[in-house]
């Protein structure tokens, strides 16, 4: 069937791109690559702002088709890493690695591994442990490339299809499922279809940097989530607790997650590159 065929194309997906998995607790493997990403912390700063101010929304839509613990869940995270990325060193700092509690913004590897700690010391939960898998398979896609200079939107968007291929390959979901997944999978197809176009007609050109315009495939990105979190207003429920509430009860409410995803994404894109 074509959902089985989709289950095994991102299972082979992922397989080709993940850190060997050893339970070998005496080997610790530190990943590292991918270039520096400068601007990361303001953009974390801003997306947990909006987050927390967010809870008493999302709180609501999560008691109306879920068990009312989303808005706290996103906030306790949010504060939490908060409070990490205004310790972090500023954007001119020289710090190669991340001090006690900060995020490192000179490796995207490092600093995706330091939020998937983050995340796993201050988020419970479904969403907790879906974000984790995604922070960390972004990591391992990170790990051991070029660091030339600043990580581009490309490559980002690179590690978040693998990041997005980790949650359906551990999870189980898919999008059209009703779950954060119909906000994500949009804003990471906008950024991969325009990235690589930009690409491509930079190579057709013979030119050898990055030509998108981030600010422009940010905000078509954030277009993009918010449509599919509005999806989520008619989808039925397959996965998650909302599976078990009544579909009239859940009608025109849109799933918490995928709209905790679109308050972040659209915090991101009111950045200014």
């Amino acid at each position: 069937s074509s959902s089985s065929s989709s289950s095994s194309s991102s299972s082979s997906f992922l397989a080709s791109r993940m850190i060997p998995y050893s339970n070998d607790t005496t080997r610790v493997i530190h990943l590292s690559g991918g270039g520096t990403c400068n601007k990361i912390n303001e953009i974390i700063i801003l997306m947990c702002q909006d987050l927390i101010k967010s809870e008493p929304l999302l709180t609501d839509y999560d008691s109306k088709c879920g068990d009312g613990d989303c808005g706290l869940t996103m906030k306790a995270a949010a504060e939490h890493i908060l409070n990490k990325a205004k310790q972090s060193p500023s954007t001119t700092s020289s710090e190669s690695t991340s001090s006690s509690g900060c995020f490192p913004t000179n490796d995207c590897a490092m600093f995706c591994s330091e939020m998937a700690h983050a995340v796993s010391e201050s988020m419970g939960g479904t969403s907790g442990a879906i974000f984790e898998i995604m922070l960390r398979a972004m990591a391992g896609y990170f790990h051991g490339k070029p660091a030339n200079g600043n990580a581009s939107l490309k490559l980002w968007a690179e590690a978040l299809e693998v990041g997005v291929a980790s949650i359906m390959a551990y999870g189980g979901a898919r999008q059209g499922m009703r779950t954060l997944l119909d906000a994500l999978i949009p804003f990471m197809d906008t950024l991969l279809l325009h990235t690589k176009k930009a690409a491509t007609q930079n190579d057709d050109d013979g030119g050898g940097g990055e030509v998108v315009d981030v600010n422009t495939v940010l905000k078509l990105g954030c277009e993009a989530a918010l449509k599919g979190c509005e999806d989520t207003k008619t989808m039925q429920s397959l996965a998650g607790r909302s599976n078990y509430v009544l579909a009239e009860t859940m009608n025109g409410i849109p799933d918490p997650g995928a709209y905790a995803v679109y308050i972040a994404v659209k915090a991101m894109s009111s950045f200014t590159f």
